[in-house]
């Protein structure tokens, strides 16, 4: 209210002020101003020669030993700093990252000193102190190698000048952290110790390399620190960095990793078999890595969490895809979605599973549903999957909406559609126009069958009033498609067929690698778009929060000098896309954007993602629902098989059997709870 009462009363000084130059100078009007409308070239960005967030450290040196890799993003990484996306030329610019030193600045000279006591230390070092992100790693010990019990390496980049400013910031913490002391403070080495409750750390502070060092575990020895530092060499080839690439190579990013085998070692060793059993059951004793993060990869964004295990266990209910969409597009292509199609061979195995979970009268319906599929369609249901290959796509864009499924066998295809056309009468051409072939089907099966329904139930007062319907009631249902290499694809007009040849064309692999940014192998569920005018929107929006945070710690950010949309060359559009994978060893569920998941929302074709929505609820609803039952049945199956164990076990340690039947019905209910 204040700032519209400001802005009210300046443009009203300003309307005074004109007024009165007018009435001094002689005429002003609108009609004598001349209009002078001229381009601009946009004004040159000059780069930082420095970047703002400091680079990670264990990611690149990790041991062999280390098992468990976490990574938690710089404090202010959430206003800017160079990733690897679209937003770097802007967020590296010279002004954009000295106005980010100077807010840095005014946290530390005007929020922190107003902090209560209690939390002033240690929100100065988060704050001020620490430049990098903060990487967390778990390793087998150097000694005592038999230990269940991990140490953990931390490690973060920081920005003391000397130990001692280091050693009076500790201490501060320590009086305002309860169970923790310094046993030994930074000595001219740099190295100290402390501890954490029962636990001992070490501490080293390399004043040289800017860089923190924090070693903590159950069996530490003297020289457990520096043996441990002298394990950190570069090493590209750790199973950790593989997953990394895919999901944040910036290092900048949230990232954990694990190698689920050691974590089920060390878990077996500790006396939890019974516990792991299920879990065995699942497959998860045929995993080799698991990740989870958001960051940027490949010039995106990304969340994305993958499991790096063989189709076993659970995922046999899951289809491997083996192929990645490779028809043609044509013209702009606003969305894609693609569906991984089972093989027979998929369709089969689930097939058993799932009726041996079935009641007889259950499975008696099935096969009689399956029975008469058969009749109506001329083929049985798993041999249709012999003629469709491992991928279906809906395009949409500029020259209107097709769908694209892979055929793997075209002679068996041509002879299902001869049969309908026979069986049921129906109208069938092809066409020929500029060398290229169409085919068109005229199918009124399903109106006749409505029409007849509707005739039974009425009676004859209704008579003019249905002769009036039938015309429309009763309008067929046209089909088109083309046979384009491997690819059926398919269109309600023929027109979308036809124009596909009369623009410049792309593969549907190279699309979504080069223009989307997503890796299209292995999709079992695949969605992409294109929004217009979301990356600038995205870039104004941090601005304002750059502004917002100047403001709030007395460090004004001048806008002017920062660039503008088009001075950092940001794309007029930008790329988003969601993906479930399932290829031969990995599962993985991953979101792509630019710069923050919600810029989905901010379509500027606005109809796209609301389509894109409508089409996953349709296929993944159902599937989902369907899961839980299956889900709900194996856990009640496993459920039964562990409380028998219990029970037996209940001869030898009742005790023990009364707290593991406990544990168990707590697991029930999380599952249940999830599960609903």
């Amino acid at each position: 209210m204040g700032n519209t009462f400001r802005i009210a009363l300046l443009s009203s000084c300003a309307l005074l002020a004109s007024c009165q130059k007018s009435n001094d100078k002689g005429d002003t009007s609108i009609e004598n101003v001349k209009s002078v409308s001229q381009v601009l070239k946009p004004r040159s960005v000059e780069a930082s020669t420095k970047h703002f967030l400091g680079a990670s450290y264990l990611r690149d040196v990790l041991p062999e030993s280390a098992y468990v890799y976490a990574r938690i993003p710089n404090i202010f990484s959430v206003a800017g700093g160079s990733v690897g996306n679209v937003f770097d030329k802007a967020l590296n610019s010279k002004s954009y990252v000295e106005s980010l030193d100077s807010i840095k600045e005014g946290f530390e000279k005007e929020i922190i000193p107003d902090l209560p006591e209690n939390a002033k230390a240690f929100y100065a070092l988060l704050v001020a102190h620490i430049t990098s992100p903060i990487e967390i790693m778990a390793m087998t010990p150097a000694v005592a190698k038999e230990s269940p019990f991990p140490n953990v390496l931390l490690s973060v980049g920081v920005n003391f000048k000397d130990v001692e400013s280091f050693n009076t910031l500790l201490a501060d913490i320590a009086e305002q952290v309860p169970k923790m002391s310094v046993t030994k403070p930074l000595q001219t080495d740099g190295v100290g110790e402390l501890k954490l409750d029962k636990i001992t750390a070490h501490l080293k502070l390399d004043l040289a390399t800017q860089r923190l060092f924090i070693l903590g575990g159950m069996s530490l020895q003297e020289t457990s620190l520096s043996e441990t530092l002298t394990l950190l060499k570069p090493n590209s080839t750790h199973a950790m960095k593989a997953l990394e690439n895919d999901i944040d190579a910036s290092g900048q990013g949230l990232f954990v990793w694990a190698d689920p085998q050691k974590l089920l070692s060390i878990a077996n060793s500790m006396g939890a078999q019974r516990q792991l059993a299920p879990l065995a059951m699942l497959g998860v004793n045929s995993m080799k890595n698991i990740a989870a993060g958001v960051g940027t990869s490949k010039g995106i964004n990304r969340a994305k969490f993958i499991l790096d295990m063989p189709a076993t266990g659970f995922r046999g209910y899951i289809p491997t895809i083996k192929d990645a969409p490779s028809f043609k597009l044509a013209g702009k292509t606003d969305f894609m979605v693609t569906l991984g199609l089972p093989s027979k061979a998929d369709f089969v195995g689930l097939e058993s599973s799932i009726v041996a979970t079935l009641s007889s009268k259950e499975s008696e319906k099935y096969y009689k549903f399956k029975k008469l599929f058969a009749e109506k369609a001329g083929i049985e249901l798993e041999e249709i999957l012999d003629i469709y290959g491992q991928d279906m796509s809906i395009v949409s864009g500029d020259l209107g909406t097709y769908t694209a499924i892979r055929l793997r066998n075209l002679e068996k295809f041509n002879s299902v559609v001869a049969g309908l056309v026979k069986k049921y009468d129906l109208k069938y051409e092809t066409r020929t126009i500029s060398g290229q072939v169409y085919h068109h089907l005229v199918n009124s099966t399903f109106e006749k069958m409505a029409m007849e329904s509707w005739d039974k139930n009425a009676s004859t007062e209704n008579t003019a009033e249905y002769k009036l319907l039938s015309r429309f009631l009763a309008v067929p249902y046209h089909s088109y498609w083309q046979i384009e290499g491997d690819y059926l694809l398919i269109a309600t007009l023929p027109q979308v067929l036809m124009e596909r040849h009369y623009t410049d064309q792309m593969l549907a692999n190279e699309w979504l690698e080069k223009e989307q940014r997503m890796d299209p192998k292995g999709a079992l569920l695949l969605a992409s778009l294109r929004n217009r005018g979301v990356p600038a929107a995205m870039y104004r929006a941090k601005l304002a929060l750059l502004a917002y945070l100047g403001d709030a710690v007395d460090r004004p950010v001048d806008l002017f000098s920062l660039p503008t949309a088009s001075e950092a060359n940001l794309p007029k559009e930008g790329a988003y896309g969601m993906k479930i994978t399932s290829s031969e060893n990995q599962l993985a569920l991953e979101l792509s954007f630019e710069s923050n998941p919600a810029e989905m929302l901010f379509a500027g074709n606005s109809m796209a993602p609301i389509m894109v929505v409508g089409i996953l609820s349709a296929i993944a609803v159902p599937a989902y629902e369907d899961y839980q039952k299956k889900a709900r049945k194996t856990q009640s199956r496993l459920l039964d098989e562990k409380q028998k164990r219990d029970v037996g076990d209940a001869a030898v340690d009742a005790a023990v059997d009364e707290e593991e039947t406990e544990e168990v019905i707590d697991e029930a209910k999380e599952v249940d709870a999830i599960t609903n």
